[in-house]
């Protein structure tokens, strides 16, 4: 199968969105359960033990306050982990220089391959047409097994791969071509565990 298209800001805009997209996670780490549960059942637990002996309760010299204090430190660092993160997927959006020019996905059984065919209008004199000897030269099909999983939304197809992604606006797709795309990816992308 053979598709031409050029891209419109707002498409690709949406496929590096889509391709960037964190998985959602569905519970919260192990080790954050460590970082927060350990210091505050051993505080509480030295409390019991300090009532317990003096059968008073004396916040002086114990290691409440400074199990507590670990406990609200480590999860004032989770959050701030978790803003810097948002904020720097928000700024490589922003950086996402759309490509010029017209390209050519080919997506066959035996692998798929995008091409530049049409590179868009000049930068400068010098950067005019290509010799007919000078064109670039198909490259060769990429295997399937470098994909590891599809997102699509209104706007792209994003096939994700190590270190990449490939992806196309949705609207260069006919119904017919979307479910041979479909079908083709259910078949040649490796299981996820």
């Amino acid at each position: 199968m053979r598709i031409r298209y050029t891209w419109t800001q707002q498409e690709w805009t949406a496929a590096v969105r889509l391709a960037e997209r964190r998985a959602v996670r569905t519970s919260i780490p192990p080790l954050t359960y460590a970082l927060i549960l350990v210091p505050l059942l051993g505080g509480l637990g030295q409390t019991v033990v300090q009532a317990i002996q003096s059968h008073t309760f004396k916040m002086a010299g114990t290691v409440l306050p400074a199990l507590l204090a670990t406990t609200l430190s480590a999860a004032a660092l989770l959050i701030l982990a978790g803003v810097l993160q948002r904020r720097s997927a928000r700024r490589k959006n922003r950086v996402a220089t759309m490509p010029q020019g017209e390209y050519e996905a080919v997506l066959r059984e035996a692998g798929w391959r995008v091409t530049q065919i049409n590179p868009g209008p000049p930068r400068s004199p010098l950067d005019e047409t290509l010799p007919d000897d000078q064109a670039p030269t198909p490259q060769p099909l990429q295997a399937w097994t470098d994909f590891y999983a599809t997102r699509q939304d209104e706007w792209a197809f994003v096939l994700l791969r190590t270190g990449g992604f490939l992806a196309m606006p949705t609207r260069v797709l006919t119904p017919d071509q979307g479910g041979h795309l479909h079908r083709m990816i259910a078949r040649k992308l490796r299981p996820t565990a």
